[in-house]
């Protein structure tokens, strides 16, 4: 997922890369004491323990600080420690043990750009005092600042350098300048709750205010020209911005395509996450079932979503089970939205279709999204709408002219919406226009 752009930190000690690049592969580099991260002066340690430069690690008499290596862990564990070995401080001795007197702890090797030991997005110090007490001037959590392990890009600003490293959705495109993923017209959110508020102070609707885009201008004048979001702080475990639990991005491109692994769905692609999400202990972004109603919020913008309501309306589904997102054709109900439920029910005549607009199998597999949970139904139905050639302004409601217009197209689609077609009996177009006027917020 993409990675906020961070301003150069102080300069590290200089690193003797002679001796460094000299390590090759090996994790365990050489073991003389004259080749060094940092420069043992400049080592911040925890309070109580001191910087044994034979291990390269925080010590005191009968501890070694941590977080440690996966690869540390995995020979701790190994070794018998068990549940001990998953926490951040660890005896003196096993962790001498599981760590070896290499240049870098084993499963890490020094990255150029930060000049640490890292490991994917992880880097190990101990760090320099300067850069810790930078980190406790951005961050509002000083503990995690002590530990041994932090976000690379927290480290150096090696994380969106270029719009490439970043996740934008389609559409959009990485806007250094403003820190958010942006086109000519909008920014993606969603945004933190301090923006969104602020937004509904200054009289704004509350749609707009928690809608996934914002007018540029507007977003940027919320956001503030830090270096977080208005509300964020910089969270050095994970070199993003948190607000509560959730981070905001944009995030990399490589944890994006993890999410989408781990069938976040399109969750994977907005710009707040739990943090647990990140730091590994849950599987899902958004933290919802995978049927929750919450889980399209912000999906689309909030005229397609207005059109969407029409529509769940005329399909029957709106305001059912989960508002429709896991109800079937005759009004039963399935469990997981992690796929198209595929569950044929006769009543008159015999459909799979499913959620809250009523797609069938075979639709759902043209439209090519993996999960069918909210966010992907939302799109997905948007997808089919302008597949028929249909337009929805994104920043007004359609005239009168334009939704008879839509109608007429879209009809072909969802048989429910006026004129009705294939025989259905279907809703006239005053209720439906009703509805849309009432969802949009008056037309």
């Amino acid at each position: 997922m993409a990675g906020i752009t961070f301003k150069r930190l102080p300069a590290l000690a200089p690193l003797l890369f002679g001796a460094i690049m000299g390590c090759g592969s090996d994790s365990r580099g050489p073991t003389t004491d004259d080749v060094e991260i940092v420069d043992r002066g400049t080592v911040f340690c925890p309070s109580g323990t001191s910087y044994d430069p034979a291990f390269r690690m925080c010590e005191s008499t009968t501890e070694a600080v941590g977080p440690f290596s996966k690869a540390m862990v995995a020979s701790c564990k190994a070794g018998g420690g068990g549940d001990a070995c998953d926490r951040d401080r660890w005896s003196a001795a096993i962790a001498e043990r599981s760590r070896g007197k290499g240049l870098c702890p084993p499963g890490t090797s020094v990255d150029s750009k930060s000049g640490f030991c890292t490991s994917g997005n992880e880097a190990f110090g101990p760090f320099t005092k300067t850069l810790v007490a930078r980190c406790k001037e951005l961050s509002d959590n000083d503990d995690i600042c002590e530990k041994m392990r932090w976000a690379k890009s927290f480290v150096a600003d090696t994380r969106g350098l270029t719009g490439a490293d970043l996740f934008c959705p389609l559409g959009t495109s990485y806007a250094a300048n403003v820190r958010m993923c942006v086109s000519d017209k909008e920014a993606a959110g969603p945004f933190t709750d301090t923006m969104i508020d602020k937004c509904k102070s200054e009289k704004n609707d509350a749609a707009t205010c928690e809608g996934s885009r914002r007018n540029v201008g507007v977003a940027k004048a919320l956001r503030g020209g830090g270096r977080c979001p208005l509300g964020a702080a910089l969270d050095p475990e994970t070199g993003y911005c948190r607000e509560g639990d959730n981070l905001f991005g944009p995030f990399h491109v490589s944890e994006v395509e993890s999410c989408r692994a781990n069938k976040g769905g399109g969750t994977c692609e907005g710009m707040r996450w739990q943090k647990s999400f990140i730091t590994g202990s849950a599987v899902d972004p958004a933290g919802l079932p995978s049927c929750s109603p919450a889980r399209a919020k912000g999906a689309v913008n909030r005229f397609e979503r207005a059109l969407l309501d029409v529509i769940a309306f005329a399909e029957g589904t709106r305001g059912q089970s989960n508002d429709g997102y896991n109800v079937t054709f005759g009004f039963r109900t399935f469990a997981t939205c992690e796929h198209h439920p595929r569950m044929l029910v006769c009543e008159g005549l015999c459909s799979d279709a499913a959620g809250r607009y009523q797609f069938l199998s075979t639709t759902w597999e043209e439209v090519g999204l993996k999960t069918f949970t909210p966010d992907n139904q939302d799109r997905a139905a948007i997808q089919r709408v302008v597949g028929r050639g249909g337009h929805i302004p994104s920043d007004r409601p359609l005239s009168g002219a334009e939704f008879s217009a839509l109608m007429d197209i879209i009809s072909f689609e969802w048989a429910s919406l006026p004129p009705g077609r294939f025989g259905q009996t279907a809703h006239s177009f005053g209720e439906v226009r009703s509805e849309y006027c009432r969802a949009v917020g008056g037309c």
